[in-house]
């Protein structure tokens, strides 16, 4: 099983690794681990295993199986990731479409080239009622 990116690897303790720490002194004190870890939680879900149970997340995101719990109970109270307690499986949340939609409608996005909208265009031919940039009141927005 392939381990997300940034995350550690099997020789040390189970804890999320402090890949990204702040940029302004890197001073560690500045890092929240449990915050490292709850993103660990949400990067252990793949294109692959879009749908893992408690044990999966846990080993991919290099976590202990109680801590993991803890920060998906947490993770679907904020909508950001969704329990199906028949197969004990998890999705990812419509609150992570929020994320990546703030993103996808900022400036930066809106400036992207003619040629990157047209190759949207080839992919998803189906969907030409969408507008780009989108709007501001996007279906899945609370």
């Amino acid at each position: 099983m392939a381990k997300a990116p940034g995350l550690a690897s099997d020789d040390g303790p189970k804890t999320a690794k402090k890949s990204h720490q702040s940029s302004s002194a890197g001073n560690p004190k500045n890092y929240v681990a449990s915050v490292g870890k709850a993103f660990a939680v949400l990067r252990s879900f793949t294109s692959e295993a879009f749908e893992p149970t408690l044990s999966e997340i846990a080993a991919r995101a290099n976590l202990d199986r109680g801590t993991a719990f803890r920060l998906i109970q947490t993770l679907v109270e904020l909508g950001y990731i969704k329990a199906f307690p028949r197969s004990r499986r998890f999705r990812l949340g419509v609150a992570c479409l929020d994320l990546g939609y703030t993103v996808l409608s900022g400036e930066h996005c809106a400036r992207l080239p003619s040629r990157c909208c047209a190759n949207w265009r080839l992919q998803f031919p189906m969907r030409r009622a969408w507008t780009w940039p989108p709007s501001a009141t996007a279906p899945f927005r609370n």
